[in-house]
């Protein structure tokens, strides 16, 4: 061995490009075993110590007393803000047989409001156009039907 062939065994040959730590010196080989065995022995405490300490109970942390405060009679009051609508306990949907467009509004909302009470008042203008219309079909209608009564056989004249 390469060891074997040095005399001075406080130095460490180097065999193909690596360190033989077999043929360290006697005194020296013993600092590095014992070095060796504290640096094992550190590292299973250390692994130990962390190991015991992940399982352990966690320690109850001391108690205070709770602050003790004065109990004083009042009024309670709290704002709460919320986007909304207000709307009435009771209310009536009205609905109504004719349509056409609004003239007048007698009240406004949260008025109370009385049986027969007039709320609110249509433009007359259409109506009134479509009762002269329907009045003049029903004269054209009315003479249409006595001259055919007058002349019965005679074709109606277009």
């Amino acid at each position: 061995m390469a060891c074997e062939a040095q005399s001075d065994t406080s130095t460490i040959p180097v065999r193909s490009g690596s360190v033989a730590w077999f043929c360290i010196g006697g005194e020296m080989k013993r600092w590095v075993i014992a070095l060796l065995v504290v640096l094992a022995a550190v590292l299973l405490g250390g692994v130990g110590y962390l190991g015991a300490r992940s399982v352990a109970e966690p320690r109850a942390t001391p108690s205070t007393a709770p602050h003790a405060v004065d109990v004083n009679r009042g009024d309670v009051q709290q704002t709460v803000t919320a986007p909304g609508e207000l709307v009435q306990t009771r209310q009536t949907m009205l609905s109504f047989d004719v349509s056409g467009k609004l003239t007048r509004l007698d009240l406004q909302p949260g008025d109370r409001v009385q049986a027969g009470q007039t709320l609110a008042q249509l433009d007359a203008a259409p109506r009134a156009q479509a009762l002269k219309k329907a009045q003049l079909k029903l004269s054209l209608a009315e003479a249409e039907h006595t001259r055919q009564l007058g002349a019965p056989g005679l074709p109606p004249n277009y």
